[in-house]
């Protein structure tokens, strides 16, 4: 039996940046896959089944279960959610050493550092001091940290869309890292997830303080464009009651000026009589 083409399309996200995975097709096989991780870390598997003459339904279906079965736990782990805290070394007052470091995306410095020190403050119990770009705070003691005393520093760095956050603590023997201390590690980062959903829902808060600014903005627009509008409509009639009584008056001045035509020629007659008087002033003594 002939099996029929059937193309299939899969689609994830990848846990890596700026990586790319390809798998050639299967030897002896009828399915490639191919599985792609471009820069924006979205991933993109394709399936293809080719007919061949040679291939019967059962052997198909049987190769098509063994291969759906391998994408579903591919596609699985490339779906997993990225991690937000992410365990890097970066530069810091002492050098180059261990941090956990978090991106907020559209988040601001100022917010960011606000959060952060009252996150410090609540659950380090550190009070803050910036120093040459650095906030710091030593001789503490937490229970995320054992009983001994440590050392917190931070800096903060605007990303392409937002801030990114850098911790380090300094255990006194080194600086905390899962290589070292694996489960102290994972507690810190565990508390640390929590203050990125904090700065998250922050950003959220404040993108809708600006989208509602912008409304008010469009209402108050809006209520200016009603009041001009009512403003120019009063006009409107103020103006088509003047041009009334504007027509009014000049039908009344043209009554006017008809009487006072014939108020001029009967004047006129008037001068000429007086002037025939005066021609004939001598006859008066007759």
């Amino acid at each position: 039996m002939l099996v029929p083409h059937i193309p299939l399309l899969f689609q994830g996200r990848g846990t890596k940046k700026n990586s790319f995975v390809q798998f050639a097709p299967m030897p002896r096989g009828y399915f490639s896959v191919e599985f792609l991780f471009l820069e924006n870390s979205a991933c993109y598997l394709c399936l293809s089944a080719p007919a061949q003459n040679a291939i019967t339904k059962n052997s198909y279906i049987m190769q098509t279960k063994t291969i759906l079965s391998l994408l579903l736990i591919l596609f699985a782990a490339a779906t997993l959610p990225a991690q937000v805290v992410k365990e890097t070394e970066k530069m810091m007052s002492f050098g180059s050493r261990p941090c956990f470091r978090m991106e907020f995306p559209n988040a601001t410095t100022d917010m960011v550092e606000d959060l952060w020190k009252n996150f410090a403050k609540k659950n380090f119990g550190a009070k803050l001091k910036k120093k040459g770009g650095e906030w710091s705070a030593n001789d503490l003691k937490s229970a995320m940290m054992g009983p001994d005393p440590f050392s917190l520093y931070s800096t903060t760095e605007k990303t392409g869309t937002g801030v990114a956050l850098n911790v380090w603590l300094d255990e006194g023997s080194g600086f905390l890292n899962s290589r070292d201390n694996p489960s102290r590690a994972r507690e810190i980062s565990a508390a640390l997830k929590q203050f990125f959903f904090d700065v998250r829902r922050a950003t959220y808060d404040q993108q809708v303080k600006d989208e509602e600014k912008k409304l008010k903005d469009l209402e108050k627009n809006n209520q200016n464009m009603a009041k001009t509008t009512k403003d120019l409509e009063k006009s409107i009639e103020d103006y088509k009651a003047k041009i009334k009584k504007a027509e009014e008056e000049i039908l009344r001045l043209a009554k006017e000026q008809e009487v006072g035509m014939i108020n001029i020629d009967n004047q006129r007659k008037v001068i000429e009589e007086v002037r025939q008087r005066k021609l004939n002033v001598e006859s008066e003594g007759n």
